[in-house]
């Protein structure tokens, strides 16, 4: 049996992640992780840095991206890996969805500064300058002004639906999403389905919208797939995904390392990869 590792949803500092493309890759070999997918919000910005600290260190570098869609009501995350990160449209359509994210953090803002709470652009231009900007990123500003205590509660009471400073994204519907990673030569995987409300409903209806993976590795069972997920992966012939969706720092604790799924599901990856786009 291999005792190669893989974990293929991980965050930089280009989106809302505190470490560096090469920070990722060098953390994930002193973890004993063999490859990683480097999946940013709307971004590929940190796949260049990556593949090259990869080759320095020994550590397979999957470019990849998330994308966030609507799906029966709820906020689905797709994950789409072996993109074509150089490709001009994947980039175009990217920036545009960046324009996006900087009009609803305006949003956001607006909100806080009603309720008292000043977000300069100049501090928020300091957090996310040449990166994604993002509700995390507030967080993380809000628990440094002492506004909240943690970013648990920056989210439930102010960023998540139903706070006080929500603003809705305009989200595209899930089979425009998986077009665009289809586009890009790359495989839509739906991300993190443990933290959807209802999975029954939407990973079938997102099966329909052409899906061809699904994450059963995260960290609440870290080396074995979830059953449950499992279950619905054989169900509907999803190919096998892993995903710590780590954030470095930026969240409650470190994920690298907390998921250390078989080698042979990124073989099977790869294989599928190879008969669709022959490459």
């Amino acid at each position: 049996m291999s005792d190669k590792f893989v974990d293929l949803h991980i965050h930089t500092n280009l989106s809302d992640g505190s470490f560096t493309p090469s920070q990722v890759v060098r953390l994930a070999r002193e973890k004993g992780i063999s490859a990683i997918a480097i999946t940013d919000h709307d971004t590929v910005k940190g796949v260049e840095e990556a593949l090259a600290e990869g080759e320095k260190e020994g550590v397979e570098v999957i470019a990849g991206v998330e994308l966030s869609c609507d799906c029966c009501g709820e906020e689905v995350h797709v994950v789409g890996l072996f993109v074509d990160w150089k490709d001009k449209e994947l980039q175009e359509t990217l920036e545009k969805r960046v324009r996006e994210r900087e009009r609803r953090v305006k949003e956001i803002l607006k909100k806080l500064e009603n309720l008292g709470m000043v977000i300069t652009p100049q501090k928020m231009e300091n957090f996310y300058r040449g990166k994604v900007p993002g509700r995390l990123l507030i967080a993380r500003i809000m628990v440094e002004k002492g506004w909240v205590k943690d970013l648990d509660e920056a989210f439930e009471k102010y960023l998540n639906e139903g706070g006080l400073a929500y603003v809705p994204s305009r989200r595209k519907r899930g089979r425009e999403i998986v077009e665009i990673i289809e586009k890009a030569k790359g495989i839509p995987v739906l991300a993190h389905p443990q933290y959807l409300d209802k999975p029954e409903i939407v990973i079938p209806e997102m099966v329909k919208e052409g899906i061809k993976g699904l994450e059963v590795y995260f960290p609440e069972n870290g080396t074995t797939p979830s059953l449950k997920f499992l279950f619905y992966a054989e169900k509907y012939h999803l190919l096998l995904s892993a995903g710590s969706d780590c954030h470095g720092e930026n969240k409650e604790r470190l994920l690298l390392g907390t998921v250390k799924a078989p080698y042979s599901i990124l073989e099977e990856m790869k294989k599928w990869h190879r008969q669709r786009y022959g490459c």
